[in-house]
């Protein structure tokens, strides 16, 4: 299984999670790391590491295998025959109202055809 697929099967968990850690941190309450004694504050992009990790998620393949499949998308989208623009405007823009002159002409037109 690739992580992406990985990350696919586990992303309601996975957004809950970082929505907690996120949650916390507003509320001033941080992950930290034993260092000598001393307790360092953990950056975000570490707490979300810690949650990738929780799930089996490597973030370096994870992100291998999201620009492979960008550039899969890219080489596709570059290889698919180019559409024709169309240059009429359709038919319904070509009844359109301009101006109010052309609206009040028409709602004269319309009384009349009803006498």
């Amino acid at each position: 299984m690739t992580m992406l697929e990985r990350l696919d099967e586990i992303f309601m968990e996975y957004q809950a999670l970082r929505a907690f850690a996120v949650w916390i941190h507003d509320k001033d309450i941080y992950l930290c790391k034993d260092v000598y004694g001393n307790y360092i504050s953990l950056p975000a992009t570490q707490t979300e590491n810690i949650i990738m990790e929780y799930f089996g998620i490597d973030p370096n393949t994870l992100e291998m295998e999201r620009r492979q499949l960008l550039a899969n998308l890219q080489e596709q989208a570059c290889r698919a025959p180019m559409r024709q623009v169309p240059t009429e405007k359709p038919a319904s823009d070509q009844n359109k109202v301009k101006n109010i002159k052309d609206f009040k002409d028409m709602i004269r037109t319309i009384k009349r055809s009803k006498k």
